[in-house]
């Protein structure tokens, strides 16, 4: 992957994280599982 791809993949990350904060209930396996994948966003972003 080159570094535009990667921006973009933290990019989504992001928005999926901020999305569940808003429209899915704290208690679920979809949360806690999106907002892992939000939370690969600062590694992502400091590689870059």
């Amino acid at each position: 992957m080159n570094r535009q791809q990667i921006k973009l993949l933290a990019i989504t990350a992001m928005t999926i994280d901020h999305i569940v904060l808003v429209f899915v209930p704290s208690g679920s396996l979809l949360y806690f599982v999106m907002r892992l994948i939000g939370r690969l966003t600062a590694p992502h972003m400091a590689l870059c």
